[in-house]
């Protein structure tokens, strides 16, 4: 009977780990407008100091402030083409405008990859930095993040595509957690299928 609880235990620890390791791919289909100041883009959401797009669970914010006499206002857009996520730092966005990826409600992820276009593009989750320049597609493998920034300098213009993210893997310690959790359990079940009354 212990083997049968702790098989059950080891077949739902494998079972999360599979469902936390889901990928999901943002293509920011919805995105079919192209500014970000009153034009339709989907479903975006702004405060003027922060716009934030939402997709399969994930947001990306742009953080920038309106830059004194802008015409457009905080924006995203203007940097690519469609189905894009764009955005551009300086102008309108103040300079040093950056985005950031997260779940939403928070929690770790993977970025595994994405698409981009950019003239100078720095990625980084605080411990990895990846500096990006042109276009193409690029295997980040940041792994068990809690937020991603995607920043640039100098009026660049910035295009995301394909962002290709996964639940982070449960690190060792909570597997072993979990799993002696399991055993717990299937022992005090034996224990008490074993007591006997007489009455």
């Amino acid at each position: 009977m212990k083997t049968v609880h702790m098989m059950a235990a080891a077949v739902l620890a494998l079972t999360a780990g599979a469902a936390a390791q889901a990928q999901t791919t943002l293509t920011f289909d919805g995105l079919a407008g192209l500014y970000g100041d009153g034009s339709p883009l989907g479903p975006l959401t702004g405060d003027g100091q922060a716009i934030t797009y939402v997709e399969s669970g994930y947001q990306l914010t742009l953080h920038t402030s309106n830059a004194p006499g802008a015409f457009y206002g905080a924006h995203i857009g203007d940097a690519g083409g469609a189905q894009t996520f764009n955005w551009h730092d300086d102008g309108d966005n103040l300079y040093g405008a950056y985005v950031t990826l997260t779940k939403v409600g928070g929690g770790k992820f993977n970025l595994l990859d994405f698409d981009y276009a950019s003239n100078d593009l720095t990625v980084s989750d605080g411990m990895t930095w990846l500096s990006l320049s042109g276009s193409g597609n690029v295997a980040a493998n940041l792994k068990n993040v809690k937020s991603v920034t995607f920043s640039s300098l100098n009026y660049t213009g910035n295009q995301l595509d394909n962002v290709q993210v996964s639940g982070a893997v449960p690190e060792p310690a909570s597997w072993a957690l979990m799993l002696g959790g399991f055993g717990l359990v299937g022992g005090a079940m034996r224990s008490r299928k074993r007591s006997v009354s007489f009455a």
